[in-house]
């Protein structure tokens, strides 16, 4: 493979890129692009993604990732860089959305969790709240000691709030109902309990995977080495959940 000089590359035919687009998709430093839809978000990265591998910027056989919130917008950007800069170097380019590569590393390194937090090798997806309710209310035996009947007390759809936003480890305060409940219901739906397989919902499995990552570096530099540029489609500022890497 024949690669370009950084300073010799040139856009794909028929491309122009503004300057600021231009210093964009060439900076060796970390960027945010803000911009309205329509505005050529996608195209930018996927010259971008072009710059990077046809100068081997992204030395081979490093690759880069490519994570978004919506399944069209990661096969769109995906079928761009092929198409701009052929099958061969976007071969090194992984598109994907923010569940899919979150469940990728935790099946491939579930092993790297500690047991409190490592769910069984098959486990089911759940992907609506009443599940969650009846696990809850099913399989939760403990009884809290100030509030018996909290079942028929606490806010459900606070409960599925923090499930999906709160980040590992979770530990009993042995003052907040919420947090009480949310130590037992994690517990469960790792492990599974009386007939329960071990089930969980995508918001749990990013968490695990971001506290996987945090929790063991070597992991972590595994997925560093691995890749060398990740892109964010479709960023949110504060996002519901987000992976620290």
């Amino acid at each position: 493979m024949l690669y370009v000089n950084s300073e010799s590359w040139r856009p794909s035919e028929g491309i122009t890129l503004e300057p600021a687009a231009e210093i964009a998709v060439k900076s060796k430093l970390n960027n945010l692009i803000l911009a309205g839809p329509g505005a050529g978000k996608t195209e930018l990265l996927a010259q971008r993604a072009c710059y990077l591998l046809q100068t081997n910027l992204c030395p081979n056989p490093q690759k880069i990732l490519a994570i978004s919130f919506k399944k069209d917008a990661a096969e769109n950007l995906k079928k761009r860089v092929e198409l701009r800069c052929g099958k061969e170097l976007a071969a090194r380019f992984e598109s994907r959305t923010f569940d899919s590569f979150s469940k990728l590393l935790l099946d491939r390194f579930r092993l790297g969790l500690p047991d409190a937090y490592r769910p069984a090798k098959h486990y089911n997806i759940v992907t609506n709240n009443r599940d969650i309710r009846e696990i809850a209310t099913g399989y939760i035996i403990e009884h809290h000691p100030h509030q018996p009947n909290w079942q028929h007390e606490i806010n459900f759809n606070l409960l599925f709030r923090r499930l999906a936003e709160e980040a590992l480890p979770i530990y009993d305060d042995g003052e907040d109902i919420y947090t009480w409940v949310l130590v037992r219901l994690w517990d469960v739906m790792i492990h599974g309990r009386n007939g329960l397989p071990s089930s969980l919902t995508f918001p749990m499995i990013s968490k695990l995977a971001d506290y996987m990552l945090n929790q063991n570096q070597l992991i972590k530099k595994a997925f560093q080495v691995t890749y060398s540029h990740v892109f964010w489609m479709n960023f949110k500022i504060q996002p519901t959940y987000n992976m620290n890497w």
